[in-house]
């Protein structure tokens, strides 16, 4: 629930400026006895609620002033003059305070919606989040009848770091780990941490010969940063070229999770790369 790109704000600004002129043509229409003066807020609201707080503003300053124009050509005799000035300018008050709100809650929201499928250390998807959007990812695949491949990956000896050297460079471990990942998958690539030190990253669109350079160039990397950082850590990844997707992104995780244990069995850092269904079978070590 993010605010709209630049465009959809101004359309929405626009919208709203309309939207109070309406009231105001209503309200001069209805004349004084009638008060439609609550509508006035309405796109003040969501202009602020949906465009951000200056497009609530601009909105405010224009209600505040059709409202101010209503009042004065109402034929509504006033004791003193300064009186319509005076409630234009609380309205304008109103107006800005309820929009500064709306505007706030709407940020609030949105940085609770993110930090709830943001791993808080590293900055990637958290396993929740990655789950939601690979099974959005899974839908449209099936419909394409494309493949996908899921890259399992789990760091060897991490505790070691944590027991040796504190978990501060534990943290740090991580957080390198996954700006590496993010430096190397493409735009629309989807890269989690899953849970302690384990990670995973989707390849939509990639078959085997695709996946196969994805996962040797990644693991170059994530050596030169080990290398660079004297780290006792390795890497053992486990990979699943999807050519017939499962039913359930979970199902599709499993099977790159098992593979990723059996590099574990069998000696740590390393790739275990496969087709999916099991009967075509490549892989690598």
């Amino acid at each position: 629930m993010s605010f709209a790109s630049p465009r959809t704000r101004s359309e929405i600004t626009v919208l709203s400026l309309l939207g109070v002129a309406l009231v105001g043509y209503l309200d001069d229409w209805t004349g004084y006895e009638i008060s439609v003066s609550v509508f006035y807020l309405l796109p003040v609201l969501a202009a602020a609620w949906y465009a951000g707080w200056w497009s609530g503003v601009v909105v405010s300053i224009f209600s505040g002033f059709v409202w101010y124009w209503v009042e004065v050509y109402s034929g509504h005799e006033f004791q003193h003059a300064a009186i319509p000035v005076w409630n234009a300018f609380v309205r304008l008050a109103f107006f800005l305070t309820n929009s500064f709100f709306a505007a706030q809650l709407r940020t609030h929201l949105e940085l609770e919606r993110r930090l709830a499928r943001q791993d808080t250390l590293t900055g990637l998807m958290n396993s929740r989040a990655f789950f939601e959007e690979a099974a959005r990812y899974f839908a449209l695949l099936r419909r394409k009848a494309q493949p996908v491949t899921l890259v399992y990956i789990d760091l060897d000896d991490f505790k070691l770091v944590n027991d040796t050297r504190g978990h501060s460079e534990g943290d740090k471990v991580l957080c390198v780990v996954a700006e590496t990942l993010t430096r190397a998958t493409r735009k629309y690539d989807l890269a989690a941490r899953l849970g302690g030190d384990e990670f995973c990253v989707m390849l939509p669109d990639s078959d085997h010969g695709e996946a196969e350079g994805f996962i040797a160039k990644t693991r170059e990397m994530l050596e030169k940063e080990v290398m660079l950082w004297s780290w006792p850590v390795s890497f053992s990844i486990g990979a699943v070229t999807f050519l017939t997707l499962p039913k359930t992104v979970d199902e599709a995780l499993g099977a790159a999770d098992a593979l990723m244990y059996k590099v574990k069995h069998s000696g740590k850092n390393g790739v275990l790369h496969e087709l999916w269904p099991p009967e075509q079978v490549g892989e690598t070590a």
